[in-house]
């Protein structure tokens, strides 16, 4: 697959600081923090998307079935509502009071749960998924009660002025995203971009101590910002992902014959103007390796050839699977003579590949056809007939070769 489609997502972490400073200067610059918007809108506000995101978590799983998605909209929708009940209250919540140490104990556990929810695994069972999702969020719900009315939270009081924990572990978080979500589609940018804003908001509750302010606008600001930023990103998560499903070959982890079919049709991202080049491979005697050793290690030589191309090709080539044993890959902005050395590189790795099946180690070859869209008037299916033709000839020349061929030439043919 092309990496670019499931790339970390370094657009949230930016986001997110732009939101917490945003945040921040229109709160010092407000005229009053006894404006109706502080002290009426954003408790109802913050409490409404806490409620939310439990609802956003949950219905992501029928779409994405995805362990983290689903446990960060209830740990995060239940911190942040645990937070708006104690600091931020409705009116019939009033004469909540709770421990001095409950909001460093707060943040540790929201810091925790984006830890957890980072190392745990993306795809488990549904029941193993509600499972482990209700137990933590219990286990929350009683770690916030202890801090909130006991004197267990008294060691954490003296957090509330260490301000430089708040970047320390906020960046702690970004880096285990950034070391096990590399390619979860802008889920680990958006992970990062939580600590973030959480980072920042205890950063402001030290601030607001630190000036002895009598209002935590700020931070409540923050909060309501956070979840929603959280909410949007998950959403915007759906759907890369299920459109990344959409051209995804389950088998061979690469780009699937739908895709390839809009390719040729010029409906992709791919610049399709000249010099387009288009690679057609196939497997050598791929029939003799299903009928001698099975479907099941037919399909294992298939995956290795495909994960072996992709290793040679991506970035510069996008590969798909046509049909069959048979692949192609296109490469946009590139000439065939430079294809062809890509391809033959590819070809000699697939050569020195040994396939380890259940019952033997199986050796494979490809064939690999040519052609190129030297000018706009040529339309990628001619492109695509030409490659063709030239691995017809490749397997009628012996196989384990790459040939070139061309339009004009094809045409002739």
């Amino acid at each position: 697959m092309n990496r670019r489609a499931t790339r970390w997502g370094i657009a949230f972490p930016c986001i997110a600081i732009a939101l917490a400073v945003g945040a921040f200067l229109l709160v010092r610059n407000s005229p009053t923090l006894r404006h109706p918007f502080y002290t009426q809108f954003l408790p109802w506000a913050g409490s409404l998307l806490a409620l939310l995101c439990f609802l956003v978590g949950h219905l992501s799983y029928p779409r994405i079935h995805n362990l983290k998605v689903f446990m960060a909209g209830y740990l995060l929708g239940l911190a942040t509502l645990a937070y708006f009940v104690a600091y931020a209250p409705l009116p019939f919540f009033r004469h909540a009071a709770v421990h001095t140490g409950f909001r460093p104990a707060l943040y540790l556990m929201i810091l925790a749960d984006l830890v957890g929810i980072t190392l745990a695994p993306s795809f488990v069972k549904y029941q193993t998924t509600k499972i482990v999702t209700w137990t933590a969020a219990a286990a929350e719900v009683v770690v916030l009660l202890l801090a909130a009315a006991t004197p267990l939270a008294d060691g954490l009081v003296r957090l509330r002025f260490q301000a430089w924990l708040a970047p320390l572990l906020a960046a702690g978080v970004a880096a285990l995203t950034v070391r096990y979500m590399r390619y979860e589609f802008h889920l680990g940018g958006l992970l990062a971009g939580s600590a973030i804003m959480y980072g920042f908001a205890w950063a402001f509750a030290w601030y607001a101590d630190f000036a002895r302010a009598t209002e935590f606008a700020v931070e409540k600001l923050t909060f309501a910002l956070a979840v929603a930023y959280f909410e949007t990103g998950c959403i915007f998560h759906w759907f890369v992902r299920m459109e990344h499903r959409i051209a995804y070959d389950p088998l061979l982890h690469i780009y699937n014959r739908d895709y390839c079919m809009r390719i040729l049709a010029e409906q992709s991202r791919l610049n399709a103007s000249p010099p387009f080049t288009i690679a057609m491979v196939d497997i050598d005697h791929f029939k003799r390796v299903n009928d001698t050793y099975g479907h099941q290690a037919g399909d294992q030589v298939l995956y290795a050839v495909a994960q072996a191309l992709s290793r040679a090709v991506v970035p510069a080539g996008t590969l798909c699977r046509y049909g069959g044993e048979e692949l192609a890959v296109f490469f946009p902005q590139q000439d065939v003579h430079h294809v062809h050395g890509v391809m033959e590189q590819a070809r000699l790795a697939i050569q020195r590949m040994e396939v380890a099946t259940s019952r033997k180690r199986i050796s494979v070859t490809v064939s690999c056809g040519i052609s190129s869209r030297r000018e706009s008037t040529q339309t990628l299916q001619q492109v695509l007939a030409a490659a063709d033709r030239a691995l017809y000839r490749a397997k009628q020349g012996g196989r384990n070769q790459v040939r070139t061929g061309s339009v004009r030439q094809s045409r002739k043919e």
